[in-house]
This record gives C-alpha cells, sequence and structure tokens, in this order.
C-alpha cells in the first residue's frame, strides 16, 4: 500500500515523515491562490523546494486552490476567475513541479446552488477546462459540502473523460451527510482515483487522526480496496499525521 499512499503537507512534520515512511507528498502550499502570485510565490516557492527536499523528493501530487472558487457559479465573472485561478494551477503544477495530477475542489455550496443547476454548469466548466490539457494531465474533483455521493458520479459519468476522475473526502462525507461512508464509496467508486482520508466526530471537518473519530477507518479502507481500483491512491490529511501512520502500521496497512 505504501506505493499507493502520500501526506498531506498539511500534516505536522509531513516531509519528514514522508522520507521516514517512504511514501509520497501531496502539495497543499497553493490551496489559498494567493501564494501563487508575484506577492507570495518566491517565499511559497522556496518553502516548497525545502519540504520536497526534506522529504527525499518523493511522488507528488498537486491540490489546487480552493477558497473563493466556484466552478458553478451563477456570476460567469466569477466562473472566469475560476477558470482563471485553475489554470494558473495547472500551468505552476505541470511546469514548475512536473506533476500531472491535481485536487480540485467541487465548490458547490448547498442553499447557494441548486443540484441540477451546479450539475450542468459543472459539466460546462469542467469539459471546458480540460479541453486544451494533455491526457497526461489528471484533475481529481473532491467533495466537500456535498450531502450525498450521486449528484458528483452524475457528473464524472457524464464527463466520461480519462483524465476526469473523483476524490473522495470521507472527513467531509462523515460531517457533511447522514449518508454512511460505505455507501458513498460504492456509488463514487467506478469514478474514484484518489482518496483523502482523515477522522472527525461526525458534526466539524477536525482532520483529525485516523484512529480516533466516528468513522470506522479499518472497515473503510476494506471497502476502499474491495470496491475501488488497486491504482487508487490515498492522502492522509491529519493533522497529525504521524498518529495516523503508526495507526496503520500497527494495523498492518503499511506492510510491503
Amino acid at each position: 500500500m505504501k506505493d499507493k499512499l502520500y501526506i498531506a503537507s498539511i500534516s505536522q512534520d509531513a516531509p519528514e515523515l514522508a522520507k521516514e515512511y517512504g511514501i509520497g507528498l501531496e502539495l497543499d502550499h497553493y490551496c489559498t491562490a494567493l501564494n501563487m502570485d508575484a506577492s507570495c510565490f518566491a517565499e511559497t516557492h522556496k518553502q516548497v523546494q525545502h519540504e520536497i527536499e526534506v522529504a527525499g523528493h518523493p511522488r507528488l501530487l498537486f491540490h489546487a486552490p480552493f477558497n473563493e472558487l466556484y466552478p458553478a457559479a451563477i456570476d460567469p465573472a466569477v466562473r472566469e476567475i475560476a477558470y482563471q485561478r485553475y489554470d494558473q494551477a495547472y500551468h505552476l503544477a505541470k511546469d514548475t513541479y512536473q506533476i500531472n495530477k491535481m485536487i480540485v475542489h467541487s465548490g458547490y455550496v448547498p442553499l447557494i446552488y441548486y443540484k441540477e443547476w451546479h450539475h450542468d454548469r459543472s459539466l460546462e466548466f469542467w469539459e471546458s477546462y480540460m479541453r486544451d490539457k494533455p491526457e497526461s494531465f489528471t484533475i481529481y474533483i473532491e467533495n466537500v459540502m456535498e450531502d450525498e455521493p450521486y449528484m458528483l458520479a452524475r457528473i464524472a459519468e457524464q464527463l466520461d473523460r480519462k483524465n476526469i476522475r473523483l476524490c473522495l473526502d470521507i472527513g467531509h462525507a462523515n460531517c457533511q451527510s447522514k449518508i454512511s461512508i460505505s455507501e458513498w464509496i460504492k456509488v463514487m467508486s467506478p469514478y474514484i482515483s484518489h482518496f483523502h482520508i482523515h477522522n472527525n466526530n461526525g458534526n466539524q471537518d477536525e482532520h483529525g487522526s485516523l484512529g480516533e473519530g466516528t468513522i470506522h477507518m479499518a472497515q473503510t479502507l476494506e471497502e476502499i480496496y474491495h470496491y475501488c481500483s488497486k491504482e487508487t491512491t490515498i492522502t492522509i490529511e491529519s493533522l497529525d499525521g504521524r498518529s495516523s501512520l503508526e495507526w496503520m502500521d500497527k494495523e498492518g496497512y503499511l506492510k510491503g
């Protein structure tokens, strides 16, 4: 499993843990779009380079910015900003860091967007966005505020592109939805290529350790192995990455 495992840079001591356990690193430094701009880029890039070096130049994933970015926004000017920021992230990932896999948030906001609207505008946005991207570059659309898995599954099914896949964040699903994690995995499994795993109490997005919370993590991992492709990758997004890796090691998931 280690060859499919990453740790998020939001985790404490993530670069050191990536090197110690021989796993990949997901770069979250540009989740705030401002860090891609001239005013902040030099300092951020220096930090990223340092962390990659400390981690021993591991496999890398890139997390795109998400603050105030709404691909299915009602205002076309807002959609255009999202397009520009995601395109900026694409060139940064591909040209600066030679990364061809990028996590993006769906941008769904309950009570603001009707699901039919979000579905239709998402199809338009992602089809347009990926039109000029090479087949070797893949995006993973992540659930955040969705209360069910069906809408994202329909979006991925209808986009029907090998380089537009889904990232199931089980922590988000646990605190935003009354539907079981098992059902989320089963429904989205044909389109999932990546997972974010962390735990919480079911009420807040705490990014807690894997063994602490209301998600039955061992059962969840077994269902991932059962329903999803063997090529599916996983990022640990716990703030305390060490305790999560120690839990995985104790449970036998890091063998081999």
